[in-house]
């Protein structure tokens, strides 16, 4: 499963970036180029945009205001897991989310690298090989606080668990041990 911590500090670690608008530019340790490509992205249309620094990936992530919040956050969490694959591909550990828009949507980000990092590789003869790199979030967001990011772990533990009951083969778990597997939890 992966950890959820705050941080105070914006390490030269992989980042996402979340706003309405791509502001602090010389808060983030990106060059004037990347930052000239980021404006054009957006420029462009682009609601997410990614820089590869060979040691770190950078993305940054607009909210689309022409939408109710609910299909805003339902957005950042699609896009979340696209940011989730990425980082899991170039296999990546860790990642610092920070945000400028309401906690509403930084945690719905969150949720969706949560959701998104769920692998069942359990009955795969090559797991290791399979399994996700990213293992660590640090929230830099004065908004969120320590028990939402807890609280919003467990519900991501009980939705996973609940997707390895649902994937498990029926020859491995039957309906006695589903049951038990319920009195377990």
């Amino acid at each position: 499963m992966t950890s959820i911590s705050k941080t105070s500090v914006l390490k030269e670690d992989n980042l996402v970036i979340i706003g309405k608008s791509f502001k602090n530019k010389n808060e983030y340790g990106l060059t004037t180029e990347q930052v000239t490509y980021i404006e054009k992205q957006i420029a462009d249309g682009k609601k997410l945009v990614s820089i590869n620094q060979f040691t770190r990936l950078v993305f940054v992530v607009l909210i689309d205001d022409k939408k109710e919040a609910p299909q805003q956050k339902e957005a950042l969490r699609r896009t979340a897991n696209t940011v989730t694959g990425s980082l899991n591909e170039h296999k990546k550990t860790s990642v610092i989310i920070t945000s400028t828009v309401d906690k509403k949507f930084t945690l719905a980000f969150i949720e969706g690298i949560l959701l998104g990092n769920y692998q069942f590789i359990k009955h795969k003869a090559n797991a290791a090989k399979e399994k996700n790199t990213l293992s660590t979030l640090y929230v830099h967001d004065n908004g969120v606080t320590e028990k939402q990011l807890e609280e919003l772990n467990v519900l991501t533990e009980a939705v996973c668990k609940a997707r390895d009951l649902v994937n498990e083969p029926v020859n491995y778990l039957n309906a006695t041990d589903l049951a038990n597997a319920f009195v377990k939890m």
